[in-house]
């Protein structure tokens, strides 16, 4: 897992990056860091952009966790769909798979950027 931790007055060390690569961003594979790493107030805000005296809000919003090979399908609570086509057609796939897993539909959970269309 990585996450994007606020540039302060100690540099990062040489393996950390904002995204995969950014200095920014630091790795680890313990779940019980989650806690600490990841900020979750910011998670769960609704405006995010960076500002003057947080300027690395929107890097950290967009933090990720990266898996090595493969995660239990069972460690999956839900899969979510920008718009309710692709809803559907998940839903199709999960049912052709034999799998009953949730498919829910949040367009706000999505940039809606030109780019992103």
């Amino acid at each position: 897992m990585c996450h994007h931790k606020q540039k302060g007055p100690d540099p990062a060390p040489p393996r950390q990056q904002g995204q995969l690569r950014s200095p920014t961003t630091e790795y680890f594979d313990d779940l019980e860091l989650l806690e600490t790493k990841v900020d979750w107030q910011l998670q769960g805000a609704t405006m995010w952009s960076d500002t003057a005296d947080d300027p690395t809000r929107a890097t950290r919003r967009a933090a990720e966790f990266l898996a090595h090979r493969q995660v239990p399908w069972a460690l999956i609570g839900q899969v979510v769909a920008r718009t309710m086509a692709t809803g559907r057609a998940v839903r199709e796939i999960l049912n052709d798979a034999g799998s009953s897993q949730q498919v829910i539909v949040r367009r706000g959970w999505y940039y809606n950027g030109e780019k992103y269309r």
